[in-house]
């Protein structure tokens, strides 16, 4: 597999960051996950958005997004990987120690792709899962500060099932250890507010623009753990699982995923198209 790093293609066992690059040092950087269709990464454009307003409030100098925009095309075609999950990863650059910020700081800015793992449709189970909220990561920003969610995944993977769905501590649901959460009751579509400093993703704000378009009723706010198991359906959304149906929280049944199929046949036939 070649990644490109800085602009260059490289056998990614070949491809070297430095151990003064801060974002190893200290999490100082950014990153996106993406899903390529047909050797298109879907919603790119929005990703890119997404990337640059972390980037601009933590003043990390980019290229601009056509520079962007053809490094990923560029890996994505000479891999022959047109179906793939890709990684934009992009940190501060190089220092001597915590306090060298430079505004003429060089980035780096490395693209990965990794083949598509094929799990199939069926609901899946999924658990509850308690984390730390002393420990870092979480909110607005998609950055290198990832370990709320490897605490999470970590329990989950223990748990022997795929996602697990993060709590406050008064029981509010926030988000999946690496996904948005959804649930449908009465034909209405809901999803935690982003006010709840949970992350803005690129798929869950495509899938309320898409229940608009449906016609299906739709609301961010917030729900406690009760309320998502007594709801009709439960799914989440990944950039590259997409729309995944849940079939069990913590071993309670939730129902059939009528809505949520909708929502993924409109998914797909978008996405492909594009």
């Amino acid at each position: 597999m070649l990644v490109n790093l800085n602009g260059q293609l490289l056998p990614q066992g070949e491809a070297r960051v430095s151990l003064f690059d801060r974002g190893f040092q200290f999490g100082d950087g950014l990153f996106e996950t993406m899903r390529s269709y047909g050797g298109r990464a879907y919603l790119l454009s929005r990703h890119l958005r997404r990337l640059r307003d972390g980037a601009d409030q933590l003043g990390i100098p980019l290229p601009d997004d056509e520079e962007l925009a053809s490094r990923i095309a560029t890996t994505i075609a000479a891999n022959n990987l047109p179906d793939c999950a890709v990684r934009l990863t992009v940190s501060r650059g190089v220092s001597e120690n915590l306090f060298d910020i430079r505004p003429d700081a060089m980035p780096t800015i490395a693209v990965q792709l990794r083949p598509l793992l094929h799990f199939g449709d069926q609901p899946e189970n999924i658990i509850t899962v308690a984390v730390d909220p002393t420990i870092g990561g979480g909110g607005m920003l998609k950055s290198l500060n990832y370990l709320r969610s490897v605490q999470a995944v970590r329990k989950v993977r223990e748990a022997g099932v795929r996602e697990g769905v993060m709590l406050r501590e008064d029981g509010v649901v926030l988000e999946g250890s690496v996904s948005n959460i959804f649930m449908v009751k009465h034909g209405t579509v809901a999803t935690p507010p982003i006010e709840l400093r949970i992350l803005p993703g690129i798929t869950r704000q495509r899938v309320l623009e898409l229940a608009q378009k449906l016609s299906i009723p739709a609301e961010q706010r917030p729900f406690t753990l009760a309320e998502l198991l007594r709801a009709d359906e439960v799914f989440y959304t990944n950039s590259v699982r997409e729309i995944v149906s849940v079939g069990g929280i913590d071993n309670v049944m939730i129902g059939a995923a009528t809505i949520t199929q909708q929502l993924l046949v409109a998914y797909r036939n978008e996405a492909m198209v594009r």
